[in-house]
């Protein structure tokens, strides 16, 4: 068996769209992160190599300078919040190692929204939505 998860995150000291929040969070003290096209990219590159290595397929990521969004498919049917927590651990860590820790020592909030895509139309839509997003400063499809 075989899942796909929709799985998106905000940087720190920013909030995900209220459609998309999962549990209302205020906003954490501390000044704000953004990503820019480097960091974008070295995170994405993270990306790829974490699902590589969980033996997870990417099938669709944008990247804004405020939040993160990922379509996956993980065989079985681990915890999405698991899933979740890796692609933000180990992009945290890429991030601190090419760049230096994040002013306010976070880069992401604990605002995300795990939510499972059911078919394969479901798949494509949410694909095409992420990747059409305004601002994005990148985006990879499988």
């Amino acid at each position: 068996m075989e899942r796909v998860w929709y799985l998106t995150w905000a940087m720190f000291g920013h909030q995900l769209p209220p459609e998309l929040q999962e549990l209302p969070e205020a906003l954490p003290a501390g000044e704000p992160v953004e990503l820019d096209g480097a960091k974008a990219a070295a995170v994405l590159d993270q990306f790829q190599e974490t699902a590589n290595h969980r033996g997870w397929k990417l099938l669709g990521v944008s990247i804004r300078s405020t939040c993160v969004h990922i379509v996956v498919n993980v065989p079985g049917d681990p915890d999405p919040a698991k899933v979740l927590q890796d692609f933000k651990s180990y992009g945290s860590r890429r991030l601190n190692q090419v760049f230096g820790k994040a002013p306010s020592g976070l880069w992401w909030t604990g605002n995300s929204a795990r939510r499972k895509i059911k078919d394969a139309t479901a798949v494509k839509a949410t694909i095409n939505d992420i990747i059409s997003k305004e601002n994005v400063l990148v985006t990879w499809v499988a």
